[in-house]
């Protein structure tokens, strides 16, 4: 996505560096790697300035490949932008069975249940932030309960042929008349 205050990528670092800098020794290592286009220089600046600077690792605009393998390797999500629709990046990471933080905006808490598929917090409210972080870095059972919940929603509400039902049902409700809809190729779900 975008490196801007929008997607809530600085709230962020703010929690992240509160999270890092209380951390008992042996702790897991704390990264955040951050994809997409935007202002990586001011990011960077803004964690180094946070004591966070050597956590973060900046990958810029990535393939749906690079995806993937980023997705792979996460132990979390995070997305606590201030607006959004129903975000594609989170789609993902739940697909993915990647536990995920996200804040309560736009179409979000339609398919986000607090504590159920994910953690979700209000936007620009680092604290909480910081919290759920806190609370997911430190709770591998919870990780995986999320996770797995997670997918399966993503797997009986978001599947190809379950939007398409949906969307042929409306399409049919408005003009009972309408031609058929017809899906051209299958995308991955």
């Amino acid at each position: 996505g975008r490196l801007d205050p929008r997607k809530g990528v600085y709230d962020l670092v703010t929690a992240i560096a509160a999270v890092y800098h209380t951390m008992p020794p042996g702790s897991p290592e704390l990264r955040l790697v951050v994809a997409g286009d935007g202002d990586g220089a001011a990011l960077a600046e803004f964690a180094s300035r946070a004591g966070v600077g050597g956590q973060l690792e900046r990958l810029g605009w990535i393939s749906p490949a690079e995806r993937s393998h980023q997705l792979a390797r996460a132990s979390l999500f995070v997305l606590p932008s201030h607006h959004e629709g129903v975000p594609m990046s989170m789609l993902e990471a739940m697909s993915a069975r990647v536990p995920i933080i996200v804040s309560s905006v736009g179409g979000i808490p339609d398919l986000v249940t607090h504590g159920v598929h994910g953690l979700v917090v209000p936007p620009g409210d680092i604290k909480a932030l910081g919290s759920a972080l806190a609370q997911l870095v430190f709770d591998l059972p919870l990780q995986e309960t999320l996770a797995s919940a997670a997918r399966e929603r993503i797997r009986s509400e978001c599947a190809t042929e379950i939007v398409m039902s949906r969307l042929r049902s409306l399409w049919h409700s408005v003009d009972p008349k309408a031609p058929p809809i017809v899906i051209s190729s299958k995308v991955p779900t």
